[in-house]
């Protein structure tokens, strides 16, 4: 590799890595207004995006291999589909408790 390819891999992994950092950040202060579970599991979620950039900056500068890069992405790709489907679960479950919706009378 070299030149343009290195330069504009490490342009999208600066822009991707900032772009995550405001996203979590924003969702970090909702969650700290909001208290809830979902708006923690969505912090989550958009950490991994986060932690894809960090993936892909450590194996551009070679401390991680190519095989282990793919395997994190895909890995952290399940992470972030899975704490999504929880925090879409846990509001709805919250909102129906607090709304009484679905108690046996």
């Amino acid at each position: 590799m070299g030149g343009v390819h290195d330069s504009g891999l490490a342009l999208s992994l600066i822009l991707a890595g900032g772009g995550s950092l405001l996203l979590v950040g924003l969702a970090a202060a909702a969650f700290v207004q909001r208290r809830s579970r979902s708006y923690l599991l969505v912090t989550l979620a958009l950490a991994t995006l986060l932690l894809r950039t960090l993936a892909g900056t450590l194996t551009m500068n070679g401390v991680l291999d190519a095989t282990l890069h793919h395997t994190a992405e895909h890995a952290l790709d399940v992470a972030l589909v899975g704490f999504l489907l929880v925090a879409v679960y846990t509001a709805r479950s919250d909102r129906a408790r607090a709304t009484g919706a679905g108690e046996r009378r």
